[in-house]
């Protein structure tokens, strides 16, 4: 039942935390201009990448809470480990904050190529933005040990309230206060920083009680290196794979045409919305099933998580896939906007679609500690993509970063699943192609791939009639996906005896 529930919590914050994060970019854009939405995509990149400072922290500490819930630490251990961590993040923000004072020149006159911002606008705005940022990296550690100890309901509470001040709060600003990215950016520091008291404080409730205070310790850190050092490779080469196509780009691009393509990517990120909440339920609770030692459970439990994802992603990424135009001009009332923007979004969401139905294989090598073979599957993969992006980027511009992050995730699901089966759950490989991902994968392409041939050509006049239509179809398409799985048909005969 607390499975069931966190993962309804975790669809509606998560999802009203995404739909709060794009709902108001054309509002931004239109008073702030592409040049400053393209530095909302830079504090964006910036933060991605100062992720890599976490060294594995967040989710060994996160996977700690959850061992903790299996009986695998003790009340001291766990306050010991939670203490240690907070501290060490405490000094790596203050850091972050200074990075940027001190980068934020130097930025603004080489590498960015700002067209309607003058360098010290963009100046201001960088170094407000490294505030933010390290006030978002301390709210990252307390989300994730709260979402170790399962409380993902309270959690998800909290997000979407701190989402929707963000959101709201900053159209407000920009409407009444001032219309510029540097009112923008302080507002979004003072929101985060009250956000990461108030979780720091919850953190501290939601941990059992001990008898005595505990202090910093290095043993408990020292306890968790291996796990942590894989998690830190692995997030270091990830965040690699996921934003040197924006790394590049935010040079070799001016900054409005860099607004695009992140503008894109910021669509493509719904995906990762729909995502995020079966994930983050799934991991914790496989850690606790790996610690019981039940291997016919934990596949049981793999099966059924891979279905659901499958379910849940695939029909909404392959419309979105199939009908971008649409999509962006019911989203925008923009013609010219799609246009551009279309066949990036297409191309994202398909390597953001494939990514997606790799993240319940990830959560089980991570469920059993062994973090070896996503860090070897990465390094190949930077080998690969770093030339490919360099090259494709210089002769045919971003379109060949797009299509290069497809075939990415195109090679994960083809070559390396068979891999990893070869350790895990020998015996399921067969299973999770063609019955967890295969059906509603071909079922949401034949019923995506008819609707692009046979939709009407997007209209700015005709938004009402295009929403209704999307619905429709994702609507067909969720029911073809759900009629080709176990889990789907469970659900819908289930559902046909309750009527």
């Amino acid at each position: 039942m607390a499975l069931k529930s966190n993962i309804i919590a975790n669809f509606l914050g998560q999802g009203w935390s995404a739909l709060m994060a794009l709902a108001f970019i054309p509002i931004y854009i239109r008073y702030l201009g592409m040049d400053a939405y393209g530095l909302i995509g830079v504090f964006a990149l910036l933060q991605a990448w100062l992720a890599v400072l976490d060294a594995g922290l967040t989710p060994t500490l996160s996977r700690e809470m959850a061992r903790y819930s299996a009986g695998g630490l003790s009340n001291e251990e766990l306050h010991e480990l939670a203490l240690s961590v907070e501290r060490i993040f405490i000094i790596v923000a203050v850091a972050i904050a200074v990075i940027a004072m001190v980068a934020a020149p130097w930025l603004s006159r080489a590498w960015l190529r700002p067209e309607e911002l003058d360098t010290a606008t963009v100046t201001q705005a960088l170094v407000i933005a490294g505030w933010v940022i390290a006030f978002r990296w301390m709210a990252g550690l307390y989300k994730g040990a709260i979402n170790g100890l399962q409380q993902q309901v309270w959690l998800n509470v909290c997000s979407s309230a701190f989402a929707t001040a963000r959101g709201l709060g900053a159209v407000g600003v920009l409407i009444w206060v001032s219309p510029t990215i540097q009112a923008f950016f302080v507002y979004q520091g003072i929101v985060t920083a009250v956000e990461a008291m108030v979780l720091a404080i919850q953190m501290r409730r939601f941990l059992p009680p001990v008898p005595r205070a505990v202090r910093f310790s290095m043993a408990p850190l020292r306890r968790v290196w291996r796990f942590a050092g894989g998690m830190t490779a692995i997030t270091v080469l990830a965040t690699l794979l996921a934003h040197v196509d924006k790394l590049m780009l935010s040079n070799l691009l001016t900054l409005s045409d860099f607004g695009y393509y992140m503008l894109a990517s910021a669509v493509a990120a719904a995906v990762h919305a729909l995502i995020g909440p079966i994930f983050t339920a799934t991991y914790p609770r496989l850690v606790e099933l790996v610690a019981q030692g039940s291997e016919s459970t934990v596949a049981a439990a793999y099966h059924y998580f891979a279905q659901l994802l499958s379910v849940v992603v695939l029909p909404p990424a392959m419309v979105m896939a199939m009908l971008p135009e649409h999509l962006l001009v019911l989203w925008t009332g923009d013609a010219s906007l799609a246009i551009t923007v279309a066949p990036l979004l297409s191309l994202l969401v398909i390597g953001s679609m494939l990514n997606g139905v790799m993240h319940i294989p990830y959560a089980l090598q991570l469920a059993h500690g062994w973090t070896q073979f996503a860090v070897r599957m990465n390094i190949i993969s930077v080998a690969l993509l770093v030339p490919a992006i360099y090259i494709g980027v210089s002769h045919y511009g971003a379109i060949a970063a797009a299509m290069a992050w497809m075939i990415l995730n195109v090679g994960y699901v083809t070559v390396g699943m068979p891999f990893m089966h070869r350790r895990l759950l020998k015996s399921e490989l067969h299973r999770w192609y063609l019955k967890d991902v295969g059906g509603p994968l071909v079922a949401s392409f034949t019923v995506a791939g008819l609707a692009r041939v046979l939709a009407p050509a997007p209209s700015v006049n005709a938004r009402g009639e295009s929403l209704l239509m999307m619905v429709i179809i994702v609507g067909a398409a969720l029911l073809a996906a759900l009629v080709t799985t176990e889990l789907g048909r469970q659900t819908l005969q289930r559902t046909v005896r309750r009527c």
